[in-house]
């Protein structure tokens, strides 16, 4: 019998870095005018998005068989793309009518709606108010360029090498978007096709992050060094002043971070299976949450702690509300079929004495 491993030490911080991004959308910090405070938020909100990628493409690959290329990895990898395209449009269809409130208050023509609209599902993975749907945009295009690979049958460092080029593609790109030269060179016309298509680098970063996923499966640093890796990043993405050592500090913290809590063993809590789905539950509900908070209290799109807040509590309130009804629900179903076992156990002896009965019926004139 085949023991399933749990993953505690991921389940509670994923829950951390569900909380983590509401943060990145609702700007707990924004009036704060410290910059040390803002530099280390910085580091900590930057790691949240990359712990999911390097996550997913760990419990990719703990279900891998070697060699890498297999044919049963590919069909893991396809089954979870299926999985993640059904999320990603089922999410999208319900942040819909953010997007078309916000077109229709903007006043847009149908036409650059719909564009806006269809440019945002295919190329940037975000609407109205639906930023963080992008993760799952990143995720389906990062395990089809690693499928691109399994298929070119080249070695499993290729993916790594090739991730590295687009997250330095991804930062240069963000790093083009932020620059404010208007004059009409390459640059300027490059910086306006991004801005046009894909807006930033962003979606890009999955393919960086998810094979390193991929790599922590198989193999570990020892957790005094990536300790020390973590230290040393996160103190140097805290004092740099420069957007693009930043991002790249953030990776290496991010890939460091995994490291620690992967191998963090937490004694079996049924605490930790609820975390895992109230990570979902926040990481997907809070920015809707968010649009119904700051339009029923301000009337406009506000930010700061009490909306960092108030969203956070209502949305750890939705997801235990939710576990709690999921859990009764399966608990009814499995009381159901021990009740549908119990009464074919039951039809079955009834059977059987009826079955008896008849035959007693017809040997007792011969007893007789």
């Amino acid at each position: 019998m085949t023991i399933k491993r749990k993953y505690n030490s991921l389940d509670i911080t994923k829950l951390i870095m569900a909380t983590v991004v509401i943060g990145i959308h609702t700007k707990p910090f924004i009036n704060c005018s410290s910059e040390l405070v803002q530099n280390v938020w910085a580091m900590v909100s930057g790691c949240a998005v990359p712990f999911f990628f390097l996550a997913t493409g760990y419990l990719l690959a703990v279900k891998f068989k070697e060699p890498w290329g297999a044919p049963d990895n590919t069909a893991v990898i396809v089954a979870y793309i299926s999985k993640v395209v059904k999320l990603y449009t089922v999410w999208s269809a319900i942040y819909l009518p953010l997007a078309i409130a916000d077109y229709v208050k903007e006043k847009r023509t149908l036409l650059y709606s719909i564009f806006h609209y269809f440019r945002g599902f295919f190329l940037v993975g975000e609407h109205h108010n639906s930023w963080m749907l992008w993760y799952l945009l990143s995720t389906i295009y990062a395990l089809l360029f690693v499928l691109v690979f399994i298929r070119l049958r080249l070695p499993f460092r290729a993916v790594l090498l090739g991730g590295a080029l687009i997250m330095v593609v991804s930062i240069a790109l963000d790093s083009l978007v932020a620059w404010e030269g208007y004059k009409p060179t390459v640059l300027y016309g490059l910086k306006m096709l991004i801005q046009l298509t894909i807006a930033n680098g962003r979606i890009l970063q999955g393919a960086f992050y998810i094979p390193w996923g991929m790599v922590l499966a198989r193999k570990k640093l020892p957790l005094w060094a990536n300790c020390t890796i973590f230290l040393l990043a996160f103190t140097g993405g805290g004092i740099t002043d420069r957007a693009e050592a930043r991002a790249g500090l953030i990776a290496v913290c991010s890939i460091a971070l995994f490291g620690i809590v992967e191998q963090i063993k937490l004694k079996d809590s049924a605490a930790f299976p609820v975390m895992r789905k109230m990570s979902t539950v926040l990481y997907f509900t809070h920015l809707y949450v968010w649009t119904f908070y700051y339009i029923v209290v301000y009337g406009e799109t506000t930010y700061g702690p009490d909306c960092f807040f108030a969203v956070t509590g209502i949305c750890i309130t939705i997801a235990l509300l939710y576990t709690a009804i999921k859990g009764n629900t399966k608990q009814k179903n499995v009381n159901l079929q021990k009740t549908v076992g119990l009464s074919n156990i039951l039809d079955r002896l009834l059977q059987e004495v009826c079955g008896g009965i008849g035959i007693l019926l017809r040997i007792s004139p011969e007893i007789a």
